[in-house]
C-alpha cells in the first residue's frame, strides 16, 4: 500500500479537532463544548448515514472499516475520546492519563498500544493556547521522564501558556507493551558497549570480527520481540497526529530533541498540513539516519572536547591547571596509559571493585560533553584518576547499577534499526574488513570519538519490519519549523539544523553560540525569547541569528546530577 493510501486511512480515524485557539477560561470551554457537542451531534448523524448508504453500495467498505474504531479511549477505558487526567504524585502539579492507539494502523486486529502521557497544565489567565508535546530523543528516550524534569522550565519559557505534554513512545518506559531484546525473560543489553570496548582497546582484526559477531547478536536479540514491527518513526508520528487531536489541537504544536529532530521531521514530512509551531532543537540529518550510516554527526565532537581544555585553561574552578595544550597533553597521556593500564578499584568500605579502563574513560568523557553543566565535576574525579585514586571516578561513572536503560535500549534499537529497513547499511557490513572500511570513515569525522560512535552496529543482524516505514525522499513541504542547533554541538553540528530548514517553505534557524547538546545544555534568555514568540505569537525569527548564552562552562552552579543530564546511550536531553 502506498503512503498516500496509508495517509487516508489515517486521517480518517482522527477525531475532529477543535478548530479555534484555546484561549478562553476553562468554564468558558467546557460550556461551548456542551452545546456544540448537540449541534455536532444532529449534524454529524445526518452526514454519517448518507456516508455510510453511499459508501456500503459502491463496494468499497472494506478499505473504509480502518475509519471508525474508537482508538482514542482515556485512562479509565471511556471511548468519548477525552482524556482523564489524574495527579502523578501530590503536590507535584504534573498530572497523568493514557490514551490507546492502535499497534497497526492498517490492521486492527493487531491490538492496540496504550500511551503514557504526564501534563503540566497552562497557567496563563487566560487560559490555554493549546498543548506542546516534547520527545528528548534517543531513540528510546522518554517523554514523560523528560516532562517531570524540565517540563516546568519550559513552561515557564512559553509564559505558562500551553499545556506542556510528555509522552512515552512506544516500547519505552510506562507506555505499554514494552519491547524488550532478550529471550524468555532474559533481558539482552550492552553488547554494543561492550564490542565498543573491544574495538577501541584493540583495533585490530579479531576485534573487527568481534564486534560484528557482537551486533549480529544484539540485532537477533531484540529481534525475538516481534512487536518490534510495530515500532518506528513513522508509527510514533502517527501516534502524535492522533495525540494532538486527543488533545483538542487542528494542529501539531512540539519540541523536538536530538532524535526528536528526526521525529518531527519525518512528521511534517508525512502530515505538513498538521504542522503547528513545532521546534527541532540539536537537529540530525535525517537523510543520513534513514540511510542507517550516522556519519554526519562527529563533525563537532573533537571540537568541542577542545573548548572543554580551553574552558577548563581560563577557569580558576577548573582543578586541573595549564594552558589548553598542556591539560590536552596531560589527557592525551591518561588516555594512553588507561589503554595498557586500567586503573583498579577496590574499596572494601563501598563495596566497589572494578576498573577505570581507556574505553570506560573515553566513554565518560563523551556523554560528559554533552553537558557543560557537568564539566567541573567531571575535571576534579579526572584530577583525583591522574593522582592515583580512581575511586571517585569509578564511583560517579561506571560503578554497575539499576539496568535503568535497557528499555530505552531496546525500544531504541528497534526504532533506528527498522527505520533503516530498506538502507544498503548496516547490511552490506558482513565482513570484519568491511567494518574496518566503516571505522576508517567515521575517523575521518574524529580523532578521539570515532570508535563510540558504531550506533548502527546493533542492527547488522535485525530482521524486523515496520508495519509502517516512511525513510524519504525528503521533499520541499508547505510547513514551517524553527531549528535550534550550538555553535558546537558533540552529536548534532548545527549544518545538519540549516539543511533541514531547507525542507520547509518557511523556516528559521537559530544559531545558539554555545557547547553542548541542544539549546537546554546552556541557558539563552536571547533564545528563550525566539522561542518564546514562535509558540505564543507564531512569529519566526529572521534569518542567520545568532543568540549568546548566559553561561560560560566551569562558571556555571551545578544544580543538577550527572543521570539528570544526559543519557550516555544513543543520545537525548
Amino acid at each position: 500500500m502506498s503512503w498516500a493510501d496509508e495517509k487516508k486511512g489515517v486521517e480518517a480515524q482522527l477525531p475532529v479537532p477543535v478548530l479555534e485557539p484555546r484561549v478562553e477560561s476553562r468554564e468558558t470551554q467546557k460550556k461551548k463544548k456542551k452545546t456544540w457537542s448537540l449541534i455536532f451531534s444532529v449534524v454529524a448523524g445526518v452526514i454519517f448515514v448518507g456516508l455510510f448508504r453511499s459508501i456500503v453500495s459502491s463496494g468499497f467498505w472494506p478499505h473504509f472499516r480502518l475509519r471508525f474504531p474508537h482508538h482514542c479511549h482515556g485512562s479509565d477505558g471511556d471511548e468519548s475520546g477525552d482524556l482523564v487526567w489524574k495527579e502523578l504524585a501530590k503536590g507535584s502539579n504534573v498530572l497523568h492519563a493514557n490514551i490507546t492507539l492502535p499497534l497497526d494502523y492498517n490492521d486492527r486486529s493487531a491490538g492496540n498500544v496504550t500511551v503514557a502521557l504526564n501534563k503540566i497544565p497552562a497557567t496563563h489567565k487566560d487560559g490555554s493556547l493549546g498543548s506542546i508535546l516534547l520527545n528528548p530523543g534517543g531513540p528510546g528516550g522518554s517523554g514523560t521522564n523528560l516532562l517531570y524534569r524540565r517540563g516546568a522550565d519550559i513552561s515557564e519559557i512559553v509564559e505558562g501558556r500551553y499545556d506542556i505534554i510528555g509522552f512515552d513512545p512506544r516500547g519505552i518506559n510506562w507506555t505499554s507493551p514494552n519491547f524488550y531484546c532478550g529471550v524468555g525473560d532474559k533481558q539482552i543489553s550492552g553488547f554494543n558497549a561492550i564490542s565498543n570496548e573491544l574495538l577501541s582497546t584493540h583495533g585490530d582484526n579479531v576485534s573487527y570480527g568481534e564486534q560484528l559477531a557482537y551486533g549480529k547478536l544484539q540485532g537477533l536479540a531484540c529481534s525475538s520481540d516481534d512487536s518490534g514491527k510495530y515500532i518506528s518513526t513513522a508509527l510514533v508520528s502517527t501516534d502524535m497526529l492522533h495525540i494532538s487531536r486527543a488533545l483538542g489541537d487542528e494542529k501539531l504544536n512540539y519540541w523536538g530533541f536530538s532524535y526528536g529532530s528526526i521525529l518531527g521531521n519525518t512528521f511534517a514530512q508525512m502530515y505538513p498540513e498538521s504542522v503547528g509551531r513545532m521546534i527541532v532543537d540539536g537537529v540530525m540529518d535525517a537523510e543520513d539516519y534513514y540511510a542507517g550510516t550516522w556519519f554526519s554527526n562527529l563533525e563537532n565532537t573533537d571540537n568541542v572536547t577542545r573548548t572543554f581544555y580551553e574552558a577548563c585553561s581560563a577557569s580558576t574552578n577548573c582543578p586541573i591547571e595549564g594552558s589548553p595544550d598542556e591539560i590536552e597533553h596531560l589527557f592525551g597521556d591518561l588516555i594512553t596509559k588507561l589503554k595498557f593500564e586500567p586503573a583498579t578499584v577496590f574499596d572494601i568500605e563501598s563495596g566497589s571493585v572494578g576498573l577505570v579502563t581507556y574505553s570506560g574513560f573515553l566513554s565518560s568523557f563523551f556523554a560528559t560533553l554533552y553537558s557543560p553543566v557537568v564539566w567541573n565535576r567531571f575535571a576534579n574525579v579526572t584530577l583525583d584518576l591522574l593522582n592515583g585514586n580512581a575511586l571517585p571516578f569509578y564511583q560517579m561513572y561506571l560503578a554497575p547499577g539499576p539496568d535503568a536503560d535497557s528499555l530505552a535500549d531496546s525500544a531504541g534499537y528497534a526504532t533506528l534499526c527498522g527505520d533503516a529497513s530498506n538502507a544498503t547499511y548496516p547490511k552490506t557490513v558482513t565482513s570484519p574488513e568491511a567494518l574496518k572500511n566503516l571505522v576508517a570513515t567515521l575517523r575521518k569525522s574524529s580523532k578521539w570519538w570515532s570508535d563510540n560512535w558504531l550506533i548502527a552496529s546493533g542492527c547488522f543482524g535485525y530482521k524486523q519490519t515496520p508495519v509502517m516505514l516512511w525513510d524519504g525522499p525528503f521533499q520541499k513541504v508547505n510547513a514551517s519549523m524553527l531549528l535550534i542547533g550550538n555553535t558546537y554541538d558533540p552529536v548534532t553540528p548545527i549544518s545538519a539544523a540549516r539543511k533541514m530548514a531547507t525542507f520547509y517553505t518557511d523556516s528559521a534557524v537559530i544559531h545558539q553560540s554555545g557547547v553542548g547538546h541542544c539549546s537546554l545544555a546552556q541557558k539563552s534568555s536571547c533564545t528563550a525569547e525566539l522561542v518564546r514568540n514562535w509558540f505564543n505569537n507564531g512569529v519566526l525569527p529572521p534569518p542567520n541569528t545568532v543568540c549568546p548564552t548566559d553561561e560560560v562552562p566551569f562558571e556555571t552552579a551545578q544544580e543538577a546530577t550527572v543521570t539528570d543530564l544526559f543519557i550516555p546511550r544513543f543520545f537525548s536531553v
